[in-house]
């Protein structure tokens, strides 16, 4: 039937690092310890399920997949105010263990290849990010930082010739919360969602039997957008281009 049906369900574990315990800052002859030797590791459980169908040929596949994660203890910065009064460190940023939170949500893509020379693929998806305590002190907003609960991408890949071929890449995201220290603490702001399309062209120089050389070229956010990324300031449209060696 060109059917596929996949399922998974597993549990991470990660140890805090050297730093996240004993790590300290120095600036302008003042020391301040950002480590906590205290610290629990993290711990999350995950599980997804989903199906796989080929068609015409195999030339089309539709995929989809539903997905739940669990955070039940995790590892983050702090420097909104989370760290008690009475930390033993005197701290008042440092790294801190959380409650952990709640990933939900489902993942449609298609791809296809209408003609030998010509790659398309296209996926969605939609995430509903929660943790189980505010992530900023002094707000009730649930929301996960840095998330966008939509994303969205095309991707179109054309071949003139076997030495020439570009893809062409448009992505979308929607708002995200993110976190910026002001003052005395962090507030959260809602940035707008990026909206990009990039190319990339490549052409094959040489080719013998182990490797090939091609020359390339990309053009980054080809709408000259200005869109932010955790607060900073993406560039607007620009390109580079070079060499490969592949051996």
């Amino acid at each position: 039937s060109g059917t596929k049906l996949r399922a998974h369900v597993g549990n991470a574990y990660r140890a805090p690092s050297s730093y996240e315990r004993f790590g300290s800052y120095f600036f302008f002859g003042s020391f301040s310890a950002y480590g906590d030797p205290r610290l629990r590791p993290e711990r999350a459980i995950s599980l997804d399920a989903g199906v796989d169908q080929w068609l015409a040929g195999d030339k089309l596949q539709l995929s989809a997949t539903v997905f739940y994660t669990r955070i039940q203890d995790i590892i983050r910065f702090d420097f909104s105010g989370l760290i008690p009064p009475d930390d033993p460190y005197g701290r008042f940023g440092g790294y801190i263990n959380g409650k952990g939170g709640l990933a939900r949500g489902v993942e449609l893509s298609a791809r296809a290849r209408p003609h030998r020379s010509v790659s398309l693929e296209a996926s969605y998806t939609y995430q509903n990010s929660d943790d189980r305590t505010p992530p900023v002190a002094g707000t009730d907003s649930l929301s996960s930082l840095r998330v966008s609960p939509h994303m969205a991408s095309l991707l179109w890949t054309q071949w003139f010739s076997e030495r020439l071929s570009f893809t062409t890449d448009l992505s979308y995201a929607s708002d995200y919360p993110i976190p910026i220290f002001a003052g005395m603490g962090s507030r959260v702001y809602r940035f707008e969602g990026p909206v990009k399309l990039d190319t990339v062209g490549s052409y094959r120089l040489a080719q013998w039997e182990r490797g090939s050389l091609n020359l390339y070229g990309k053009v980054e956010n080809l709408l000259n957008r200005q869109f932010y990324e955790s607060g900073f300031r993406n560039p607007k449209r620009w390109a580079l281009a070079g060499l490969r060696l592949e051996f």
